[in-house]
Order: structure tokens, then sequence, then C-alpha cells
């Protein structure tokens, strides 16, 4: 018979406090100590090496296939979708099969679309098919029906076994869990059979899916220690957040998310940008599917990376931080250095970067990896006098355009090298890690320029701040002009 859903994942944080967890050298447990901030970026994983490039959560497809087994992670669909379930239920009894697919942890959107053994088809409002071949044309007889629950926390059990198993505990009802029975008729004969679904005995349903609703802290209508007030987005830093600190993946307690960092981080995400084809596009979206068997903070990395963003722990609470253009908040005179300044005026060698290969998730090859646009810069190549190629891979994007944009963006990354170490007076006590400064310094004119801060700490004795820099331009994110840098892309026919 079934099997309820079982609850599965490793820890992020543990308990009510950051535990020990190690961030870009940094123990979270120092995270208490004044000014300490440590980043977690996508771009760490994004850029990864020629020879044996290293794949994020989100890339290995087999997250979203069908599972049967009695200890299955538990998935959250973010964004829209499209996968397969875990088994909660499966038994054959002539001339049915009853199968039960448990699709997120949490309450869902709406599904899309409905595909079968590799056929689209449609519902109704009653959950029958409505198309051939699962539904005959001659006289209507519908060969697949289904019962949906869509993951309300008190929601009953399904109704399709409900009636056809009373045996089963009214208590069986996958609580808070996204779940699809599917009642497939064999067919009158061992032909009919094959006509439906195919010779291959399988039974592969993949639905398309909008998603986990997440919590907005922009919105006055939704509570966010309330999920039904929840509505559905693909932006990328609301999914972030919502992956942080949900109870059975990141495990971070609500209230040590700094929800302001949150909210412009959103609204950052959510600047339209114009395509080439006319109309524009949302700047930075997630869609993809996670579960309780991968690790949270490299599924963070990963998520990343859809947003340039990173993630900064800094005094007690974790900000998120997106990769759009925010305004500088503070400028670095002569009047606020107190110490020795060391700057690093070009990028190595070693690190630059003219040619930027891109792998992305394309929802028209049932959203699987793809390999993306190439962003190419022969100007720089020949300037450099060689070709120096990257590959990044984007497993929450879904779009060739944002692969585009956000190859552009890495490439421009690593090109802006400069790297400034500074120590100024208290007066930057409240800069964090993520912050944009300006640096404006009359005796240091080649240090003159927008700097990301990487990390901020008290000096011995509380005397000033010790800062570290890296160099920041607008032109990441503004530099972007569809008509002349969003290219044509099709996907090769041998992909397909």
């Amino acid at each position: 018979m079934g099997l309820e859903i079982a609850a599965a994942g490793s820890l992020l944080f543990a308990g009510s406090s950051f535990g020990t967890l190690t961030i870009a050298g940094v123990s979270a447990a120092q995270v208490g100590s004044l000014l300490l901030t440590v980043a977690l970026t996508g771009a760490q994983f994004a850029m990864a090496a020629l020879t044996k490039p290293r794949r994020p959560p989100g890339v290995d497809q087999s997250v979203k296939q069908n599972v049967r087994q009695a200890d299955v992670p538990q998935r959250r669909c973010y964004g829209t979708t499209r996968t397969g379930g875990a088994i909660f239920f499966y038994e054959a009894i002539k001339p049915y099969l009853y199968v039960g697919y448990a699709y997120n942890a949490g309450p869902i959107d709406s599904i899309v679309s409905w595909r079968l053994n590799g056929k689209n088809y449609s519902v109704d409002t009653a959950g029958n098919a409505l198309d051939a071949p699962f539904r005959r044309a001659a006289d209507g007889f519908v060969f697949v029906q289904h019962s949906i629950r869509y993951g309300a926390s008190d929601q009953a059990i399904d109704p399709i076994l409900a009636a056809d198993f009373p045996a089963l505990p009214s208590t069986f009802r996958q609580r808070g869990s996204a779940t699809v029975v599917f009642k497939a008729h064999y067919g009158g004969n061992r032909d009919e059979h094959d006509s439906i679904y195919g010779n291959g005995g399988q039974f592969e349903p993949l639905l398309t899916i909008r998603g986990a609703k997440v919590y907005d802290p922009r919105d006055p209508a939704q509570d966010r220690d309330n999920s039904s007030t929840w509505k559905w987005s693909d932006t990328a830093s609301l999914i972030i957040a919502d992956y942080i600190r949900d109870p059975i993946f990141g495990r971070v307690p609500p209230d040590r998310i700094d929800w302001d960092s949150v909210a412009a981080s959103a609204t950052r995400d959510e600047e339209p940008v114009a395509l080439a084809s006319g109309g524009w596009q949302k700047r930075y979206t997630i869609n993809g599917v996670v579960d309780t068997s991968q690790r949270p903070e490299e599924v963070i990395r990963s998520m990343l990376t859809a947003n340039r963003g990173r993630v900064v722990m800094t005094g007690g609470l974790m900000r998120i931080i997106s990769g759009g253009v925010p305004d500088p908040v503070m400028t670095i005179h002569d009047g606020l250095v107190i110490g020795p300044v060391e700057a690093r005026s070009a990028t190595a060698r070693a690190n630059l970067i003219n040619r930027v290969k891109t792998e992305f998730i394309a929802p028209d090859r049932e959203w699987t990896t793809a390999n993306g646009p190439v962003y190419d810069r022969e100007d720089l190549q020949d300037e450099d006098g060689a070709i120096y190629e990257q590959s990044i891979t984007l497993p929450f994007t879904d779009t060739h355009q944002r692969a585009q944009r956000l190859a552009k963006a890495f490439l421009l990354d690593a090109r802006y090298g400069r790297f400034v170490t500074v120590q100024c007076t208290n007066e930057a006590i409240l800069l964090e890690a993520g912050d944009i400064v300006q640096i404006d310094l009359t005796w240091l004119p080649s240090a003159t320029g927008l700097y990301t801060v990487e990390k901020a700490e008290m000096l011995e004795g509380f005397n000033g701040v010790a800062l570290s820099l890296s160099e920041y331009s607008s032109d990441i994110e503004n530099g972007w002009v569809p008509a002349t840098d969003e290219q044509p892309f099709d996907i090769s026919p041998t992909e397909i």
C-alpha cells in the first residue's frame, strides 16, 4: 500500500544559533563579533574550471525524475518547472493502476501542463484527461483520471484513494505536500494498452508546475509567519530567502534574516530588462527543483548564480543581496583613512576571461540542461593576445537572454580587477559585506571608483575598521544594450 512521505534533510544552521558552519573560511560562530562579515556567493559555483566543471545542485536532472523508494527526499519546486514526483502510493487492481505522487513540500500555485510517457494532454476541472490517447475519441471513455491536492496543511485524504480504498485511514493525507493521484485504465487489450501508453511498460508522468508560494516582505497583506497569506513568485531573492528559512531545507529561523535586504534585492531582481525582439523580462528569476538530499550551502550558492547574488552574515543576521545596481552607501575620502592603503590595479593574466560559455535550463527541451549562448569578446581577445575561455553553469536560469546577460556580467566581473584594503575611522562602522562604496582619495587617484565591500572588521581596540574592497562597476548591470549585446540563439538539433 502507500507510504507517508518521509521527512529528510541536512542542516544549514542548527538550532537557534548559527552553529559552526564555515563559509569562505570564517566560522559562523564568530558572527556575533562586531562588524565581522562574510559572503556566500553564486560566483563560486558559476565559475567552473574548464577541465572539470563542478555542477551545482539543480543541474542534476535526476532531481526532477519520478522516484519510488521507502525514504524519499522531499522536493521543493520554485518558479515554474517541469518535474516528476516521489511515489507515496502504488497499487494495481485490474483494470486500473493507481499511482500517487508527491510533488512539493508545501503548497503550490497551480499545475500548468500535463505529460505522460512523452505525450502532452489537458485535464478538465473534474480531473479527467481530455485528449487522445488518454481519452477515446469514439465514445469519450477516459483512460486517465487525476485528483489534485495543492499542499494545504489541513488537506484531507486524496479523494480517489478514499473512494477506491476504503480501508485506508483518513489520516493518510500527506498534509502539507502537493500531490496528484493517477487512476489509469489498462485498456481493453494489449494492443489498446500499447496505443495509449506505449510498449515500454513504463508510467512516467511529468508535470509543469507553478511551484511554491513564498513570502514577500514588500506586500503588507502577507504575514511572515502565516504561509496561507503568501503568493507564488519566481523572483530570485524571495526564493533564496524562502529556501534559507524553510524548516526542512535551510532551517534558519526567520528572525535571523534581514528582511529589509530581501525586499530591496527583490525589487532589483524585478527590474524590467528590454529584449531585442521587443517587450521585456524580469531581470533575475529562479525556476527549478531542489530536494532535501542536497547540501543546503551548495543549493544556496547554486541559486545565487541566478541573480549574481550573495548571502552575507553580519551582526547575527543574514542579508540577501542581489547583483543589481545599488547606490553607494558611503564615500571613502581622505579624512576617513587612518592607516595604510594597499591597491592592486589590474587583473592577473591568469584570471583574465574574454569568452564565456554557458549552460542553462531550457523549457523547450523538457527543462533539461542545455549548452547555452557563448559570449565572445573579440576586441578583448585581440587586446589580451589569446582566447581565455571560461564556462559557467546556471542551473536555475531558464531563458537564453538571461544567460547571455549573466555571461557578460561574469566576464566584466573578472576583468574589473582592482582590489583595495584600507583602514578607516569608526565612521565606517556600519559598512557590511555587499555594500557599495565610492573611493575618492586625492593622493591616490588611480583607486577612484566604486567598490564592493568584501569584508569589514574592527581593528584591535575598536580604533577603526579594516575594509577589503573589490572593484565594482554599474556597467556590469546597466551596460547591457539588447540591440547589440543580445544575440540570436537556437539550441543545436543534436541536443534535442
